[in-house]
């Protein structure tokens, strides 16, 4: 179970980049067909698709349980599989007034990981509520060729994500690389291809064949980052893992609001060429950032205040 570690979460967590491509496909399509039609289109008709999350969801309700071994529909050998992988004795959550807040935010391992998905997240956001902006504006896209073409970076994304996984996995068991190395050369190449991909985008003009290659090569890439600082609190400390994610995920999603603000401050009133390299080239300086901070500072070592006393004295 430890040597696919990777796979199982990354996996788990590509429904994220799944459910652009669902919305950006069929809500395009949704309203190409009210503006055609005798009915004009009105503001909130795109909730009809996205309200289409409820019944999506609800179908996985009768999955979910606890703990494995009060799962339903698992089979004897799997609970026993999972019985044996698991930690030995007794686990107990922490508290939270037990959390070492001054440890987690004094750890620059931490932090590296913290840079790491601030960037990831304001780039995801900035590009998933832009692109088709600049898609319409800049490139010329029709309303119908929009929403496909704005969906596909994120169906290689879902696809990179779910690869990421068992790339990190495979370089751990069959080349026998540290775990440090792995989530180095994971999130590093998640950042700085992106980076120098989305870089190139501002200075490709109207050239909307170079633009739409490079931007969904430069989002279907940072994919990669699933197996990088998206799991990276796993490695550094399991037992605060979850809160120690919260925060991370506060800050990726604090930076997921100010960008899209900046880019509509940049693009406002000048949605041209120009502006949009602004944009691009804000995201690729941060990206870069993140690369040098991660590769310089990142680590998957159990930190020294994320263990027990038994876990120190077997150092």
């Amino acid at each position: 179970m430890e040597n696919a570690i990777n796979t199982v979460i990354c996996v788990a967590g590509c429904d994220v980049a799944i459910k652009p491509d669902f919305v950006f496909t069929v809500d395009s399509s949704e309203r190409e067909k009210y503006i055609a039609s005798v009915r004009p289109l009105r503001y909130g008709d795109g909730k009809y698709v996205k309200n289409l999350r409820i019944i999506l969801n609800n179908p996985w309700v009768p999955f979910v349980s606890s703990t494995p071994a009060d799962h339903r529909f698992i089979d004897d050998e799997e609970r026993a599989f999972l019985a044996e992988s698991a930690p030995k004795g007794s686990v107990k959550a922490p508290r939270l007034r037990d959390f070492p807040w001054r440890a987690v935010f004094l750890s620059v391992p931490v932090w590296a990981t913290f840079v790491s998905t601030v960037t990831y997240t304001w780039s995801l956001y900035v590009l998933l509520t832009g692109l088709p902006t600049y898609f319409g504006t800049v490139l010329g896209f029709d309303l119908q060729s929009n929403g496909i073409v704005s969906a596909l970076p994120y169906l290689l994304l879902a696809i990179i994500q779910m690869l990421a996984g068992q790339i990190a996995d495979s370089l751990r068991v069959r080349l026998h690389l540290t775990t440090t190395l792995v989530r180095k050369i994971m999130d590093v190449t998640g950042h700085l291809v992106p980076g120098i991909l989305i870089a190139v985008v501002g200075y490709s003009g109207c050239d909307s064949r170079a633009a739409v290659t490079l931007l969904i090569l430069s989002i279907g890439i940072t994919g990669l980052c699933s197996a990088g600082c998206l799991i990276n609190f796993l490695d550094l400390c399991p037992k605060y893992a979850g809160i120690v994610f919260g925060i991370s995920n506060t800050l990726g999603t604090v930076s997921g609001i100010i960008g899209p603000i900046v880019t509509g401050t940049v693009t406002k009133g000048n949605p041209s060429i120009y502006s949009w390299r602004v944009v691009f080239l804000i995201a690729a300086g941060l990206y870069f950032l993140s690369s040098v901070t991660y590769s310089f500072f990142g680590d998957a070592k159990v930190q020294s205040w994320a263990m027990d006393d038994v876990e120190k004295s077997n150092e």
